[in-house]
Protein backbone atom coordinates (compact mmCIF):
# COMPACT_ATOMS: atom_id res chain seq x y z
CA UNK A 1 0.00 0.00 0.00
CA UNK A 2 2.55 2.27 0.37
CA UNK A 3 4.42 1.96 -2.58
CA UNK A 4 1.05 2.50 -4.26
CA UNK A 5 0.83 5.90 -2.70
CA UNK A 6 4.60 6.70 -3.18
CA UNK A 7 3.67 5.71 -7.41
CA UNK A 8 0.41 8.12 -7.39
CA UNK A 9 2.00 10.74 -5.57
CA UNK A 10 5.02 10.48 -7.72
CA UNK A 11 2.86 10.21 -11.04
CA UNK A 12 0.99 13.13 -10.32
CA UNK A 13 3.53 15.64 -9.03
CA UNK A 14 5.45 14.40 -12.60
CA UNK A 15 2.00 15.34 -14.15
CA UNK A 16 1.45 18.39 -13.12
CA UNK A 17 5.36 19.42 -13.41
CA UNK A 18 5.40 18.05 -16.68
CA UNK A 19 2.30 20.83 -17.63
CA UNK A 20 3.34 23.76 -15.87
CA UNK A 21 6.94 23.28 -16.70
CA UNK A 22 7.46 26.04 -19.96
CA UNK A 23 11.09 26.34 -21.28
CA UNK A 24 11.88 30.02 -21.34
CA UNK A 25 13.41 31.31 -24.60
CA UNK A 26 14.52 34.66 -25.37
CA UNK A 27 12.69 36.28 -28.63
CA UNK A 28 15.55 36.21 -30.81
CA UNK A 29 17.73 33.44 -29.92
CA UNK A 30 16.87 29.77 -30.35
CA UNK A 31 14.15 29.89 -32.54
CA UNK A 32 15.97 32.35 -34.74
CA UNK A 33 19.03 30.20 -35.14
CA UNK A 34 16.87 27.66 -36.18
CA UNK A 35 15.07 29.21 -38.85
CA UNK A 36 18.56 30.64 -40.07
CA UNK A 37 19.54 27.11 -40.83
CA UNK A 38 15.92 25.38 -41.50
CA UNK A 39 16.12 24.05 -45.13
CA UNK A 40 14.20 27.29 -46.45
CA UNK A 41 17.17 29.69 -45.66
CA UNK A 42 19.88 30.86 -47.50
CA UNK A 43 22.45 29.31 -44.99
CA UNK A 44 20.95 25.76 -45.45
CA UNK A 45 23.61 24.75 -47.92
CA UNK A 46 26.51 26.11 -45.83
CA UNK A 47 25.27 23.75 -42.37
CA UNK A 48 25.21 21.01 -44.87
CA UNK A 49 28.33 22.02 -45.78
CA UNK A 50 29.77 22.38 -42.74
CA UNK A 51 28.00 19.53 -40.93
CA UNK A 52 29.89 17.13 -44.00
CA UNK A 53 33.42 18.50 -43.17
CA UNK A 54 32.85 17.53 -39.17
CA UNK A 55 31.38 14.54 -40.06
CA UNK A 56 34.19 13.24 -42.66
CA UNK A 57 37.26 15.01 -40.08
CA UNK A 58 35.87 13.72 -36.87
CA UNK A 59 38.42 11.24 -36.51
CA UNK A 60 40.94 13.88 -37.10
CA UNK A 61 41.25 16.23 -34.06
CA UNK A 62 42.84 19.19 -34.68
CA UNK A 63 42.20 23.09 -34.29
CA UNK A 64 40.28 24.90 -37.24
CA UNK A 65 39.85 21.63 -39.23
CA UNK A 66 36.63 23.10 -40.31
CA UNK A 67 37.53 26.55 -40.04
CA UNK A 68 36.83 28.11 -43.74
CA UNK A 69 33.27 25.81 -44.01
CA UNK A 70 32.28 27.23 -40.32
CA UNK A 71 33.22 30.88 -40.80
CA UNK A 72 31.28 30.94 -44.13
CA UNK A 73 28.05 29.67 -42.03
CA UNK A 74 28.28 31.56 -39.37
CA UNK A 75 28.56 35.00 -41.47
CA UNK A 76 25.53 33.51 -43.55
CA UNK A 77 23.75 33.21 -40.28
CA UNK A 78 24.83 36.75 -38.60
CA UNK A 79 23.70 38.02 -42.03
CA UNK A 80 20.14 36.39 -41.54
CA UNK A 81 19.82 37.02 -37.78
CA UNK A 82 21.13 40.53 -38.73
CA UNK A 83 23.55 40.54 -35.84
CA UNK A 84 27.30 39.57 -34.88
CA UNK A 85 28.49 37.70 -32.05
Amino acid sequence: MNATRYTRQSSSVLDAGQSSIKPKIRKGSISDIAQAVSHTSPCHHLSIKYGECVSNKYQEVEKDICQSEFEQFKECVQSVLGRKW
